[in-house]
C-alpha cells in the first residue's frame, strides 16, 4: 500500500482530504499531515512517502521549494500541487519540478482522483522490476505472500479481478485497471480491487483493426485459486483465434461441448474417412462454441499423432512447444483444420533411409543451438533443411533420446539458467530472449523441468554465491 503525506496551512483543507477522500479505494494510506513545509519535508522523508499533496503557499518553506529539496532525495515520490493561486507561472513551475499535477482550490474530487490514479500507475512503473517476483508469488505462493506482495502494489484486497489482453495496446485506462504487467509482446495482465469497466473493453475490441483478444473475468477470485484463473484468463484471451476476429471473453470455453467432442474425435480414430469427415465438419460450424485455445492445441496434438496419420512422427511427440506457438504457426483455426487434412493426405510417405543423412544431425542441431530464441516449428526446420518433418523428428529422437520439443524447452531453459547467473536483464527479458513469448508460460516450463520458478532459483543461485564469498 503506498503512503501519502499531505500538506497546506489550511485546517478544513487537511480535514478534508484526510477525511473525505476514499483512501481505501486506492489501496493508499494518509501516513503523516503537515501544516507549513517544513513539517511536510520531515513527514515525507520520515515516512518514505510515496505521494506528496501540497500546497504551494505555506510557512516556513513553500510547496515548490518542498517539491524541489523532496524529488533529490525521493526521486521516485509523486506530488500534486494544489492551490487557490491560478497563475500559470506556479503551474509550470511546480511541471518544471517534475511534479505530477496541478489543482486548484476548491479541489473537485474527480481531478484529484485522476491524478492518484496517474501517481499510481507511475509507482508501479518503477516497481517494473519485481513484476517478475509477483508472478512467480502467483505460481508458487502462499495466499498470505500473494497479499503481501500486491499491497508492494498498491493492491490491498483480499480478492482480485483479472483481465488480460492480447494483440492490443495497454487498455489500463480504458479498464480502470490498478495494477498492470507486461506478459510479452503486445500482451498484457490487469488487476483490480473493483469490476473492470468492461462496457470500455468490448468498444475497444470492436474498433480493433486485426484479430486481437480481450477477456476479463466477471468475478473476484481469492489469492488461494489465484494461479489457475490467471491462466485461464489469457487462455481466454486468446478465443481470436478461433472466432477468427478480434474476440471478447468473460468465460472459459469448456464443459460438455468440448467432452462431446474429444469423444466423438477419439472413436474417429477407427477409420480415416471418419477423421476426415470430422475434420470437415469442423470447418463448417462455430468452433469456438467447443474449443478454447488450450483444448485446440490439445486437440491438434491429439490428431497428429493419431494411428492413422501413419507416420514416423513419436507418439510422446509434440510438435509445438504450447498453445501459444499454434497461434504463430497458423491464421486461425481453419487455417490449422487446413493443415491437418493436408497431412492426412500426405501421412503414408516414406521415411527417407536413417543411415543416408545421419551427417544432417549435427547441422540441424547447430540450427537449433543458433536460433533457439526463433519460433522454430518442425516444419519450419524441415523446410530449411529440405527434409520431411517426420524423419527429422525420429532422428533427434533416435540422437538426442528427446522429442524435438522437449529437446526445444531444455535448450531454451538451459540458456535462461545462464542467463539468471550471468545477465542483469529481468526475468521478463530473460524469457523473451530465449525464446518464450509469456513469462507465466515461461514459469511453468521452468518449473516442470527444475522443480522451482525461475525468481526462486536466481535467488537461491545469488545466496550461494554470497555464502562462498565468505
Amino acid at each position: 500500500m503506498y503512503k501519502v503525506v499531505i500538506a497546506d496551512d489550511e485546517p478544513h483543507i487537511l480535514n478534508y482530504l484526510n477525511n473525505y477522500i476514499p483512501w481505501e479505494d486506492f489501496s493508499l494510506q494518509v501516513v503523516g499531515c503537515a501544516s507549513n513545509g517544513k513539517e511536510a519535508y520531515d513527514l515525507s522523508l520520515t515516512k518514505k512517502a510515496d505521494i506528496l499533496i501540497t500546497d504551494i503557499r505555506m510557512p516556513e518553506m513553500d510547496g515548490l521549494q518542498l517539491c524541489e529539496k523532496l524529488k533529490e532525495l525521493l526521486p521516485e515520490i509523486q506530488i500534486i500541487i494544489i492551490s487557490a493561486y491560478s497563475d500559470f507561472s506556479y503551474a509550470q513551475r511546480a511541471i518544471q519540478l517534475h511534479a505530477l499535477g496541478y489543482c486548484l482550490k476548491p479541489l473537485a474530487s474527480e481531478d484529484l482522483s485522476q491524478l492518484l490514479h496517474i501517481a499510481i500507475r507511475s509507482l508501479n512503473k518503477h516497481k517494473t522490476l519485481h513484476y517478475d517476483e509477483l508472478l512467480d508469488i502467483i505460481e508458487d505462493g502462499s495466499p498470505g505472500e500473494i497479499q503481501h506482495y500486491f499491497r508492494m502494489f498498491g493492491l490491498n484486497c483480499k480478492e482480485y479481478y483479472v483481465a488480460a489482453s492480447i494483440h492490443t495496446s495497454d487498455i489500463t485506462d480504458a479498464l480502470h485497471a490498478k495494477l498492470t504487467i507486461k506478459l510479452g509482446k503486445h500482451k498484457y495482465l490487469y488487476f483490480s480491487n473493483k469490476p473492470f469497466h468492461t462496457d470500455n473493453a468490448k468498444q475497444l475490441i470492436c474498433y480493433c483493426q486485426k484479430p486481437a483478444g480481450i477477456a476479463v473475468f466477471p468475478e473476484p477470485i481469492s489469492p488461494i485459486n489465484l494461479k489457475y484463473y490467471v491462466e485461464d484468463v489469457v487462455v481466454m484471451s486468446f478465443q481470436y483465434f478461433l472466432t477468427g476476429y478480434p474476440t471478447y471473453s468473460e468465460k472459459l470455453v469448456e464443459g460438455s461441448l468440448t467432452d462431446d467432442f474429444f469423444q466423438r474425435l477419439t472413436k474417429s480414430f477407427s477409420s480415416k474417412s471418419e477423421l476426415t469427415a470430422l475434420l470437415n465438419e469442423l470447418k463448417t460450424i462455430n468452433a469456438s462454441m467447443i474449443f478454447n485455445i488450450r483444448t485446440a492445441y490439445k486437440f491438434y496434438h491429439m490428431v497428429l499423432h493419431c494411428p492413422l496419420m501413419e507416420s514416423a512422427f513419436d507418439t510422446e511427440e509434440y510438435l509445438l512447444y504450447g498453445y501459444e506457438q499454434l497461434v504463430t504457426e497458423y491464421k486461425n483455426f481453419h487455417d490449422m483444420l487446413d493443415c491437418l487434412l493436408n497431412l492426412m493426405c500426405t501421412s503414408n510417405a516414406q521415411i527417407p533411409d536413417v543411415t543416408a543423412k545421419v551427417s544432417s544431425f549435427m547441422q540441424i542441431i547447430k540450427y537449433l543451438n543458433d536460433n533457439y530464441q526463433q519460433d522454430i516449428s518442425l516444419q519450419q526446420l524441415a523446410d530449411a533443411f529440405h527434409l520431411n518433418a517426420s524423419y527429422i523428428s525420429f532422428l533427434i529422437k533416435k540422437e538426442t533420446g528427446l522429442t524435438y520439443s522437449q529437446y526445444l524447452t531444455n535448450l531454451r531453459i538451459s540458456q535462461a539458467k545462464k542467463l539468471l547467473t550471468s545477465s542483469q536483464l529481468t526475468l521478463t527479458e530473460i524469457s523473451e530472449s530465449v525464446g518464450f513469448h509469456d513469462y507465466f508460460y515461461f514459469i511453468k516450463k521452468f518449473k516442470k523441468i527444475t522443480g522451482v520458478t525461475p525468481g526462486y532459483y536466481q535467488k537461491n543461485l545469488s545466496s550461494q554465491w554470497n555464502n562462498d564469498q565468505i
